[in-house]
């Protein structure tokens, strides 16, 4: 899959927002929670340096309605 989403889980408005709004579809995606050390490795090999962020096809997403809209075609295919 050519996509990874970044994400914290420690009360990040932006990212509970997200995780609300996308649901079930978060279990099958790469997700990367970067207030773990496996998260903030990936996080920092692909450059990611806000969260919530969407790397896909090389490119960061953060705007929440693009990263949902992403992800909604991704489970479409």
């Amino acid at each position: 899959m050519d996509i990874k989403l970044f994400l914290r889980n420690d009360g990040c408005p932006k990212c509970e927002e997200l995780k609300n709004k996308l649901g079930e579809q978060l279990q099958k995606i790469p997700v990367y929670f970067i207030d773990t050390l496996d998260g903030l490795t990936e996080a920092a090999y692909n450059n990611v340096l806000t969260t919530p962020t969407l790397v896909h096809k090389g490119n960061h997403v953060v705007d929440l309605e693009e990263i949902a809209k992403i992800i909604g075609e991704k489970m479409d295919d």
